[in-house]
């Protein structure tokens, strides 16, 4: 007897890709005369390039989960779809160019934007309790889109002078406590900590790419 199944929206077409040095912060480090245009005027910070995410409200919907036999006849329930996210889009790592040969895999790799499908929950729930004690009251979590994202845009980051080796090893304490990084606490910002860091800020809907400001206050690292 099944009392939930999972339906995934098939929408996984490329909208678009774009090259992003993860990571890497630019030349210029601090907003200056001459700084790209677009960039914050703002001086004394330094800026750079992320992708940027859908960014979705979490809420819970109080709903009575049937438990017993759907043959029953004489009970009042019915199934519903509950949407636990809607469709969107997010960045991955893709490899756009088949002939192009790296040492590194990851230099083959570009950022792409793709449709991502809906979340759907079937549940069989019951519309009065009156008719059976075969029930559970559960929250099931649903997910609401408020900022559309799918761009890349200027945020403020940590000076390229002010990343050591310190401020890494915090970063790589941060992600190994959340469960992200499995390597060594060595301050260092190799594929793996980049790799942890982009899933941390793509899960959570952070600013993707750079070790910017926002990232690092929902790590708790201090700066």
């Amino acid at each position: 007897m099944k009392y939930l199944l999972f339906i995934f929206i098939p929408l996984l077409s490329v909208v678009s890709c774009i090259v992003s040095s993860d990571f890497s912060q630019p030349d210029y480090e601090r907003v200056r005369d001459g700084a790209p245009a677009g960039m914050p005027n703002d001086p004394g910070s330094c800026y750079a390039k992320c992708l940027i995410q859908d960014k979705y409200e979490i809420s819970y919907e109080e709903l009575i989960l049937f438990t017993g036999d759907e043959e029953t006849t004489d009970v009042a329930i019915k199934t519903i779809n509950h949407v636990i996210s809607p469709s969107g889009t997010d960045w991955v790592k893709k490899k756009v160019d088949e002939n192009r040969m790296s040492s590194n895999p990851n230099d083959c790799l570009v950022w792409c934007l793709v449709d991502s499908p809906a979340q759907i929950q079937k549940v069989t729930i019951v519309t009065d309790t009156t008719t059976t004690e075969d029930f559970q009251i559960i929250n099931f979590e649903k997910r609401k889109l408020v900022v559309k994202g799918g761009f890349a845009d200027w945020r403020k980051v940590i000076c390229k002078i002010d990343i050591d080796n310190d401020l890494i090893r915090s970063v790589q304490e941060a992600l190994k406590e959340l469960g992200y990084y499995e390597g060594l606490i060595d301050g260092e910002v190799n594929a793996i900590t980049k790799e942890a860091m982009s899933g941390f800020q793509r899960i959570n809907g952070y600013p993707v790419g750079q070790f910017d400001l926002e990232s690092l206050g929902g790590l708790g690292v201090k700066f």
